[in-house]
């Protein structure tokens, strides 16, 4: 399942880093604090269905933080819909099952987000369930 998590966080980096962004991508558990603006990309779950199928629910979440200055909500609500929007197009699973040799992404479902002020950062979470499998089980 790990490895599965991980070419899963890269496939979304790899989306990102096309659409050549000013800010920071991490996937995984990363110490993002000292970069500004970051995105850090996480596959936090999965869980197998039909179990013994080899295809999980992933579950993602992508944070966007930018650190709070005055007059600076606009243009970090337009980053992040232009970063966190790469996400939201009915192509996400051809694209990412494109991005990596080793992976095959069925669909996308469950897409929520939410955003607020965390520690004097803007904070912008988009959170999705990826079913997908490693390539050689497709």
């Amino acid at each position: 399942m790990q490895d599965l998590a991980n070419t899963l966080e890269n496939a979304l980096k790899y989306r990102v880093e096309e659409g050549d962004f000013e800010v920071s991508i991490f996937t995984g558990q990363s110490d993002y604090t000292k970069a500004n603006p970051s995105l850090v990309v996480h596959a936090e779950t999965g869980r197998e269905e039909p179990l013994g199928s080899g295809n999980f629910y992933v579950t993602v979440n992508c944070e966007l933080r930018k650190e709070a200055i005055e007059d600076g909500l606009p243009a970090f609500r337009q980053l992040a819909s232009d970063v966190l929007g790469q996400f939201m197009v009915d192509a996400l699973p051809a694209q990412l099952s494109s991005e990596a040799d080793d992976l095959h992404v069925f669909g996308i479902r469950e897409r929520e987000f939410r955003s607020t002020i965390d520690e004097n950062q803007w904070l912008s979470v988009l959170t999705f369930q990826a079913y997908c499998c490693r390539l050689d089980l497709a």
